[in-house]
């Protein structure tokens, strides 16, 4: 089969290789679409010791199902599917509870073994509703290839638990802080205001729900906020950026007793008071998760619109392209690969 390999920063290869067997308790799935993840990112354009030369990246995928192991209940040749590919231990207090993806020793498909850039991926545990979704008729490959990320927003949105009247800020609108934002508008609240630099993702936000839109590039985010809401504050701060600034800007315009929710993941350690946390008496927490379940119902409801997210689709041998577009945050928001 062809699959894209990854060498090192900015160096993708697509190359014919062994095609994957799905062993007794997993499934093989033929990939119609793979999204590209921010976490794909950081390894393209800088490596790191994760990701091994030669590995096939890409975890956000669908497909049909073309081989099923002898263990696997309740998923047939011929599905059609999107996956969580991970291998578990069996053995950890998670596994135990059946909450595989916080097995303690877990390992994730297209970082600690080969992913979904390429014509056919492996499902090493195959779990109808925990690592295996069926796609409901009428829902295309490129939609559902988005439930991973969509599944983040629609899990930020639970532990968040808005309440009608509430007034909610995200920072940053990318794939998950756009996901997020529709999570919480299929939910319901009284307001959602949104930061953001790039003006193509500010559209986005806008096509999506939101109902305020601050530049962070050229507006005060505090003094608009305060504006906003008489100076009360907000009720719930979705931090989706994973930088200081808009990290420190949540705590600020959060009001006694609001939620910080943070999703952003640091690349930096940084300093700052923890006084704000404790004279506000704030909520801070974190956000590390997917519901896969919600999120395939609001693309099947029709709450949310994928074609809101997909910017831009490739072939697999044009990955390293679709690559840096995915870079360009003025252009794109969600980019799919199509092996």
């Amino acid at each position: 089969m062809k699959a894209a390999l990854f060498y090192g920063p900015h160096d993708f290869r697509v190359e014919e290789v062994e095609k994957p067997g799905a062993g007794d308790y997993g499934v093989v799935v033929r990939v119609r679409a793979c999204g590209i993840c921010g976490s794909d990112l950081h390894f393209y354009e800088r490596g790191g010791a994760k990701v091994k030369p030669g590995t096939i990246m890409g975890h956000e995928f669908s497909g049909d199902v073309t081989e099923v192991g002898k263990f696997v209940k309740d998923i047939k040749v011929g599905d059609r599917v999107a996956a969580a590919s991970l291998i578990v231990c069996q053995e950890c207090y998670w596994c135990k509870s059946g909450h595989f993806s916080r097995c303690q020793n877990l390992q994730m498909g297209g970082f600690d073994f080969n992913g979904a850039y390429a014509e056919y991926a492996p499902v090493p545990l195959a779990v109808l509703d925990q690592t295996v979704f069926k796609i409901p008729d009428g829902l295309s490959y490129e939609a559902a290839a988005i439930i991973e990320p969509l599944g983040v927003g629609a899990y930020v949105a639970g532990r968040a638990g808005p309440s009608a009247g509430d007034i909610v800020i995200i920072f940053g609108a990318g794939m998950i802080g756009l996901a997020s934002l529709a999570a919480i508008k299929a939910i319901g609240v009284s307001q959602i205001i949104v930061s953001e630099m790039s003006k193509k993702r500010c559209q986005a936000a806008l096509a999506i729900g939101a109902d305020v839109i601050i530049d962070a590039g050229s507006e005060n985010v505090l003094q608009r906020v305060g504006q906003i809401t008489g100076g009360r504050g907000v009720d719930i701060a979705i931090e989706c950026v994973g930088l200081r600034r808009p990290f420190l800007q949540a705590m600020q315009v959060l009001r006694i007793d609001g939620k910080l929710m943070q999703v952003g993941v640091f690349d930096t350690a940084f300093e700052f008071n923890p006084v704000t946390i404790t004279g506000k008496n704030l909520h801070v927490i974190g956000c590390l998760g997917g519901d896969y379940l919600t999120a395939m119902e609001l693309l099947k409801s029709g709450k949310v619109d994928a074609s809101k997210f997909i910017t831009h689709e490739y072939p697999l041998i044009d990955i390293n392209e679709a690559f840096n577009k995915q870079l360009d945050s003025s252009e794109s928001i969600k980019v799919i690969v199509k092996p």
